[in-house]
């Protein structure tokens, strides 16, 4: 592994209709690495979720890192939200 600063390191995932991207950001919020992967318009959930899968794992490879070095992950999915149990719906 690559040598790095003490800062935590967090993951951000923007899930959207045509791909999924990971994002590995310092805590000063240097990007360590950007991955994207493509998802098809109208894609079943188990291809949406291999598609976050793949791009967060080869996030974290591109920047050599492990999942366990990560502080916190943090998803958007754009979608309706149902305020008294936080559900999202139609996504």
């Amino acid at each position: 592994m690559k040598e790095r600063s003490s800062e935590w390191l967090y993951l951000g995932v923007d899930v959207g209709g045509t791909k999924a991207q990971a994002s590995l950001v310092s805590e000063s919020g240097k990007i360590l690495s950007r991955q994207r992967e493509r998802t098809p318009r109208n894609a079943d959930s188990e291809c949406e979720l291999q598609a976050i899968c793949s791009a967060i794992e080869s996030a974290l490879k591109a920047a050599d890192c492990k999942i366990k070095d990560v502080q916190a992950i943090g998803i958007a999915i754009p979608g309706v939200v149902v305020p008294q149990d936080g559900r999202v719906v139609v996504t």
